[in-house]
């Protein structure tokens, strides 16, 4: 029975469950008191210190019902569990034990194929984005050149526009 592994028992997990939520109530009410005396105590001009048996007194009676309650669930589900362990029937079998191997293998098996992919899709993004970049950069640098040969063509065109000007003129001066 030891190289085996005990079913997982709903009803005990959720004892568990229970004994945390009522746990958290607990501190809860023990907080809620805690600060309801602290004003308390504020207001009248007094401190918890100077009244601590009746402020200790206030607390348990606010919260020892749930931590008590708390402590009987949690009693209870260990119990159950050891109970649970005396049954024989209460342990997979070999064959059980084989099929939960092999759905953990491919549940391993498909995590580690979608991280796979996940970085595939990353690297194709990040090359996407290198390539976009690069095509960006190349558009600069081709407008810079037509700018460059525009720029050229229009000095080019504005020097014989006023050369044709200053030809006329000169013909309109003789």
């Amino acid at each position: 029975m030891n190289n085996k592994k005990l079913k997982t028992s709903k009803v005990i997990i959720g004892l568990y469950v229970c004994t945390g939520i009522v746990s958290v109530y607990a501190l809860y009410a023990i907080f809620n008191s805690i600060t309801y005396l602290r004003n308390y105590f504020k207001t009248y001009g007094s401190s918890i210190g100077e009244h601590f048996g009746d402020a200790l007194s206030y607390i348990l009676n606010q919260s020892l019902s749930y931590i008590v309650f708390a402590v009987l669930l949690f009693a209870a589900a260990a119990v159950l569990h050891e109970v649970r362990k005396l049954n024989p029937d209460n342990y997979l079998s070999q064959e059980e034990l084989e099929v939960l191997a092999v759905e953990k293998a491919e549940k391993a098996a498909k995590a580690a194929e979608a991280k796979a992919d996940k970085a595939a899709k990353a690297a194709e993004a990040k090359a996407v984005k290198e390539a976009e970049k690069v095509a960006k950069e190349a558009a600069k640098a081709e407008s810079a050149v037509e700018s460059a040969k525009l720029g050229a063509a229009a000095v080019d065109e504005e020097v014989e526009e006023l050369a044709e000007e200053v030809v006329e003129d000169a013909f309109k001066v003789k």
